[in-house]
């Protein structure tokens, strides 16, 4: 009976403070994440309103399709475009990359189709007026990625020549 009534005194007297101060602690990083999921995605949209209110014209954003995942195209292009001065300046939110690990075939071509519409809709929520496009594979998913931008903003494709990437300029010529 003294050994029970020593636990209980043991039990109020240091674990129960010890185990609020514990889930306090834990609370904080709980608390936080879900701030930043309901209030932080609402106000980084507003920002993004913002943004092409007050700048119209100057949103571009990446788009990197990378049908050959055992070489690492996103982090070569991102080392390029530090070099480049016209595409430092844009934003990780705006880079967006669509991996495919498949070999695409007539097969499969609607779920890459699918998996494209996807991340151009994500492209779209973010607003921008440019599209500097990086593709690595077969040119029939360059054929699609061009069909579903067409009639959208600006679009530039790079083709990696010689060791680095070189801007064709606009998918559409104007003349």
């Amino acid at each position: 009976m003294q050994i029970i009534e020593t636990l209980k005194c043991f039990t109020m007297d240091y674990l129960d403070p010890f185990g609020i101060w514990i889930g306090i602690i834990l609370a904080i990083p709980v608390f936080w994440t879900w701030y930043q999921v309901v209030w932080g995605a609402k106000k980084q949209k507003q920002d993004w309103l913002k943004q092409i209110r007050k700048t119209p014209g100057e949103r571009p954003a990446v788009l990197i399709v990378n049908m050959q995942p055992e070489k690492d195209i996103a982090n070569f292009v991102k080392r390029f475009m530090q070099s480049d001065s016209n595409l430092k300046e844009i934003p990780e939110e705006r880079i967006f990359e669509l991996v495919w690990d498949k070999p695409l075939m007539p097969d499969n071509m609607l779920d890459f189709s699918e998996q494209l519409r996807k991340k151009i809709a994500e492209i779209y929520r973010c607003g921008p007026d440019k599209l500097h496009y990086f593709h690595a594979g077969p040119t029939t998913a360059a054929a699609c990625v061009g069909a579903e931008l067409k009639n959208s903003m600006q679009v530039f494709l790079y083709q990696y020549t010689q060791g680095q990437y070189q801007n064709f300029g606009p998918l559409r010529v104007h003349i």
